[in-house]
């Protein structure tokens, strides 16, 4: 079947061809259509678009020519009846997908005063053009009455093809070699060309700049890919490359049956690094471990940095458990050396953990996991040097992960409870005080203990909204005590060392306190030596604030850190809580009961109240009565209670 662009071959040597872009097709099609437009001319027009969705975008465009024409044939490909009800003279051409006209770009304007045919067809290269603007297309331009007709030939035959009649009409050929448009298509045909040629100068401009952007992307390629798979600091391998790495090296060792091993190393105490000599002199030494690694390792053993002061070290072909011991002793030895930082030495230790495929996992994901978990046990075990992981490892991570996961949950579900326990007083034996404890009904595992939970929660963060929990209930509960009428006490609450590194603490005290209403001097905070010892200055600092609003302090678990009496001096304290690991055995170990009668001594001596802490049994309590103790706290006189019993055992004292 004869089509349109054939014209233009047919005519090659007689008619001027051009090559024009996309955009220049447009402003030319929209140069014709403002001109039937403006002018008002009932005319016919045959126009085919390559996708029925670029005629949509020119639908508003066609509403006005469906108007004004008295017949516009469009032909396309996919056509969507539904979307053009609306058109009264216009006649829709579905298209064969191997219809060639689907190539093509044409308009052509049948009016005996104003013809216009505009006929092009698309140019096909090896490499298409970046963008869709810039496609070029084979066309020329034509204001021959002598083309129309050849045109409309062409058209009776394609409509023929779908059935669609069209009887050609008769065309004055007067003006047959007449290529020169009228003057009304001039105006608007001249008006558009300058734009598109001013458009196309621009869009000519940019096409070099995006040709020379694809060119430098082109050859950076390289390096791009580089960076995605490597780490920017070290140039190793980074988590991307290296889990592709292991599930190579896996299918490798699973075809030889051999071992292969991952070794997550974590260098300790890097942040001291970071915080003493700056971030700079970090990152140079990460950049000599990264150096050493590699200088210590094989070649055919692949290092990798994961992320901070992490590493991974991939160890193919292992023949025995032996061979790998003796390359992770060769590891730790290069760190007895000290790094070269700026003329400085630099010593630091690494603590490594050991995953084995197929033991340990199956998958890169499963093996780096359980290889963090047997290095988080070696810095636990005093940290430079290595761990293999085990069974109860990975056992225990994942119990302690599902416990995470319900805690999170837990203080919606409103799960966690207080329960007080009383604090004696050695010579009138009556309530003085009262430890706030916490406990969690797990709806699976019962009551649990805070042993159990609270290093989850300091791990997590959830200590600080807990804590504030604990607190506030703590306080409003002590408060609707002295409400209900009985005798005022003091509330200890525990304090954890990450509750001291959240900077709005004594706001939220002072807070609970107000919205509680509960006076000041009836709550005590208890924090343990140990976390004082983590960071003495700054916990100072905040207990002298609270000494100063009127809140006790008390140290608990005193005597369990090597330098009690160095920081004693220095705290606003009022008692000290003797720990039970100090008083379960004072009764048959002398030693103990020597400790406890010192600790008591010294307390006195500089003022101190004194608690003891677990006394379970009369002649525990007997000893420390000789030992002059203010006050008691154990099963031998209350075990922890709900406050509903704290409530009645209040009554009962009455």
């Amino acid at each position: 079947m004869l089509q349109l662009s054939d014209i233009v071959m047919s005519r090659a040597s007689s008619i001027e061809q051009k090559v024009y872009i996309k955009s220049s097709l447009i402003g030319i099609s929209h140069g014709l259509e403002d001109m039937v437009i403006e002018f008002k001319l009932k005319s016919e027009i045959f126009v085919s678009f390559q996708k029925f969705e670029f005629f949509m975008v020119e639908y508003d465009r066609y509403k006005i020519l469906d108007s004004l024409c008295n017949k516009i044939y469009i032909f396309a490909k996919n056509i969507n009846l539904d979307s053009v009800k609306d058109f009264k003279n216009a006649v829709f051409i579905e298209l064969d997908v191997d219809d060639s006209m689907t190539d093509e770009w044409d308009i052509i304007i049948n009016h005996p005063e104003h013809p216009a045919i505009f006929l092009s067809k698309e140019i096909f290269y090896t490499e298409s053009p970046k963008e869709d603007q810039f496609r070029k297309f084979n066309g020329f331009l034509s204001f021959s009455s002598d083309i129309l007709l050849e045109s409309l030939k062409v058209i009776k035959s394609k409509l023929t093809h779908y059935g669609i009649y069209y009887n050609v009409p008769n065309i004055n050929l007067k003006k047959r070699d007449q290529e020169v448009p009228t003057k009304k298509i001039s105006f608007f045909l001249n008006r558009t060309l300058s734009e598109i040629e001013d458009k196309n100068s621009q869009l000519i401009i940019r096409n070099e700049e995006i040709t020379s952007l694809y060119k430098d992307i082109k050859l950076s390629k390289i390096k791009i890919k580089h960076l995605a798979y490597h780490d920017y600091l070290t140039g190793l391998p980074n988590r991307l490359l290296l889990s592709e790495q292991i599930n190579h090296a896996i299918l490798l060792s699973s075809r030889k049956k051999k071992m292969l091993a991952i070794m997550f190393l974590d260098l300790d105490d890097f942040k001291m690094i970071n915080d003493t000599m700056g971030h700079d002199i970090g990152d140079l030494l990460l950049v000599e471990v990264s150096k050493t690694l590699i200088n210590t390792l094989r070649k055919c053993d692949t290092i990798a940095r994961i992320g901070g002061d992490e590493f991974i070290i991939l160890i193919e072909d292992i023949e025995n458990m032996e061979s790998i011991n003796t390359i992770l002793d060769k590891i730790i030895k290069c760190f007895n050396e000290p790094f070269i930082l700026n003329n400085h030495d630099c010593f630091i230790t690494t603590s490594i953990g050991v995953a084995l495929y197929p033991t340990d996992g199956e998958n890169a994901e499963a093996l780096m996991k359980n290889a963090d978990i047997a290095m988080y046990k070696a810095k636990e075990r005093g940290k430079n040097k290595y761990i293999f992981c085990t069974p109860v490892m990975k056992t225990t991570v994942t119990e302690t992960m599902k416990m995470t996961n319900s805690l999170y949950q837990a203080m919606e579900r409103n799960e966690l409870e207080l329960y007080y326990q009383p604090q004696v007083n050695c010579t009138s034996n009556e309530i003085i005080g009262l430890e706030a404890l916490i406990r969690w009904n797990h709806p699976q595992l019962g009551m649990v203990l805070p042993g159990k939970f609270i290093p989850i929660a300091e791990q997590t963060g959830l200590i600080i909204p807990i804590g504030d929990w604990v607190l506030r209930t703590a306080c409003a509960q002590n408060k609707l005590w002295q409400s209900a009428g009985f005798y005022p006490i003091r509330i200890g609450v525990n304090l954890s060392a990450k509750q001291f590194q959240n900077d709005t603490l004594i706001k939220d005290v002072e807070d609970i306190l107000r919205e509680t209403g509960l006076e000041c001097k009836y709550l005590e905070f208890e924090i343990t030596e140990s976390a004082v010892m983590r960071d003495r200055g700054h916990i100072a600092k905040i207990l002298s604030t609270f000494k100063k609003m009127g809140i006790h302090i008390a140290i608990d678990d005193f005597g369990t850190e090597y330098s009690s009496l160095n920081y004693l001096k220095q705290l606003p304290i009022d008692r000290i809580k003797i720990p039970i690991t100090f008083i379960k055995s004072i009764d048959v170990d002398p030693k103990d009961e020597a400790i406890t009668k010192a600790i008591i001594i010294l307390a006195k001596d500089m003022g101190l109240g004194v608690i003891a802490e677990g006394v379970e049994t009369k002649s525990q309590l007997d000893i420390i009565n000789k030992g002059m103790c203010d006050e008691i706290q154990g099963f031998y006189y209350f075990k922890p209670m709900p406050a509903n019993e704290i409530e009645r055992l209040f009554k009962n004292c009455k």
